[in-house]
């Protein structure tokens, strides 16, 4: 059976006119010291390029990519999953408070992902919504490998 090395996880509340907010965390669940570690950056410029993997090096790397959401404000709540030799990295969008459904929209962030061990990976990264009944999105999907 395949072990759970680390788990992270955030909470970042996203206010519909501020166009910049930066927040970091640390791990939880399994808090061994090796959980990454994820700051999620919401972009000011919309991303409509392709979800994207940058910023490769000694235990870090980068993704930038947009989720869809269906009201505001709208919280983005992160988490990276390392199972095995599979990467799973989360983005979970949620209702903050009532959610008027005329209101759509697309949020673009940077989550910069820390703290991970070096190895290879198979990496996912998935957009979801806890209450929107929207399924699960795997934006990104492919190997990475971390120094």
């Amino acid at each position: 059976m395949e072990q759970l090395l680390a788990f992270g996880r955030q909470r970042l509340l996203l206010a519909f006119a501020a166009p910049l907010l930066l927040a970091s965390c640390g791990g939880s669940g399994l808090d061994n010291g090796d959980s990454p570690i994820i700051a999620l950056e919401v972009l000011s410029v919309p991303w409509t390029d392709p979800p994207a993997v940058s910023d490769v090096a000694e235990g870090t790397f980068a993704v930038t990519a947009s989720i869809p959401f269906p009201c505001a404000p709208y919280g983005l709540y992160p988490r990276a999953i390392i199972l095995g030799g599979a990467l799973t990295v989360r983005i979970e969008g949620r209702y903050q408070s009532g959610c008027p459904q005329d209101t759509t929209g697309t949020l673009s962030y940077r989550a910069e992902v820390t703290n991970v061990p070096a190895g290879m990976y198979q990496l996912r990264v998935v957009n979801a919504h806890r209450e929107w009944s929207v399924p699960p999105d795997t934006v990104f999907a492919g190997t990475i490998e971390i120094p």
